[in-house]
């Protein structure tokens, strides 16, 4: 699980550099208490590795997903389909502004790149969605101070970005296991992520509807063996109570039946008994 994944168009490579080589640093420089997890292509993806999917993997196990804003990332399909599947897992977005997006110069690049429709489309949609969000602008301040308000953003709430990170990774291995059981959390888990969950509507990222459904789906089955366990539980009892019932009563019927033996072997030592006085009486 990485610190951040930093997404970037090729064009604006050199101050992605710098800004990973700073992070990088930071706890040599006193910046970060611990060396920052960073997952930058260029270092993750190995030769002949599937690219795209290491790069599904690497947002997927993310906590923050950083974007380095410019006109050549906006007319980037990569990028575009990048920022996508972060918005779709909830990541905490940290938007970071290395070039000034001047609005016609991202239609002329998407037009020079002959877009499709749709894609032109995600392209316009993905910017107005940046553009709700509060930029961390290297072009407005000294870049030392934008790295500070990046490491920021990273540590915020951290606590609650692992267990999002975590969670989704879970739900989406349930998913695409086509959601069987055997994947569901189990026993405190499902106390756990509920808890969580239940405080996680007023954070953010917000919690995704995959887990929603995950959670829900692990509460139901749980809730389910509870339910078979009581069963169980139940007609052992039932059984255990049964089989006290009818041994108590083979005790008692066996204390009968010795009781009865002893009466009659009295009668019968009683009976000999009076037989051998009369014989006696009769003699003398």
């Amino acid at each position: 699980m990485s610190d951040i994944f930093i997404s970037y168009s090729r064009q604006n490579g050199e101050f992605m550099n710098d800004l990973w080589t700073a992070l990088r640093k930071g706890h040599e420089t006193g910046l970060t208490e611990r060396e920052l997890d960073i997952w930058i292509d260029s270092e993750d993806i190995e030769w002949s590795e599937d690219w795209w999917a290491r790069v599904v993997k690497g947002i997927e196990e993310t906590n923050n997903f950083a974007v380095i804003i410019s006109s050549d990332y906006l007319a980037s399909d990569v990028c575009n389909a990048e920022l996508e599947l972060a918005r779709q897992y909830n990541k905490r977005i940290i938007p970071i502004v290395c070039q000034r997006v001047v609005e016609e110069e991202r239609v002329a690049k998407l037009e020079a790149r002959r877009w499709k429709r749709g894609d032109k489309a995600l392209s316009g949609e993905q910017w107005q969605f940046l553009r709700r969000l509060n930029w961390i602008n290297f072009e407005r301040m000294e870049f030392a101070d934008g790295v500070k308000a990046v490491v920021e953003s990273i540590f915020d709430d951290v606590k609650h970005k692992d267990y999002h990170t975590q969670l989704m990774q879970r739900a989406l291995q349930w998913d695409r296991e086509d959601r069987n059981t055997s994947y569901l959390l189990r026993g405190l888990q499902v106390d756990t992520a509920q808890s969580w969950l239940d405080q996680a509507v007023q954070k953010k990222p917000r919690p995704t509807q995959l887990q929603s459904e995950y959670i829900s789906a692990s509460r139901m089955v749980q809730n389910r063996r509870q339910r078979y366990l009581l069963v169980g539980v139940s007609a052992a009892l039932i059984i255990t109570a049964v089989l006290a019932v009818v041994a108590l009563r083979q005790s008692v019927a066996a204390v009968n039946a010795l009781a009865t033996s002893e009466a009659r072997g009295t009668v019968v030592a009683q009976e000999r008994n009076q037989a051998q006085s009369l014989a006696l009486a009769a003699n003398a």
